[in-house]
């Protein structure tokens, strides 16, 4: 049987537990993020959306308003 309680294999065994443990929680944060930037992507597309239909009802009442003092 390997003997597994040297030194340098508790060591190797830190190591690799903070560093994997480094790498998820980046992992993790990096995956928030984009789905945080996705979601004010959608809101903004959105806003936009009902500006441009704002705009629309407003050119359409100007023009009704603009006809009727033409009569």
């Amino acid at each position: 049987m390997i003997k597994a309680n040297a030194p340098h294999h508790m060591s190797f065994f830190i190591i690799v537990i903070f560093m994997g443990s480094f790498y998820l929680v980046n992992l993790i944060l990096a995956i928030v993020a984009m789905s945080y930037d996705d979601c004010r992507k959608q809101e903004q597309d959105a806003a936009e959306e009902e500006l441009a239909v704002s705009l629309t009802l407003i050119q359409i009442v100007l023009s009704s308003v603009t006809e009727c003092c033409d009569c």
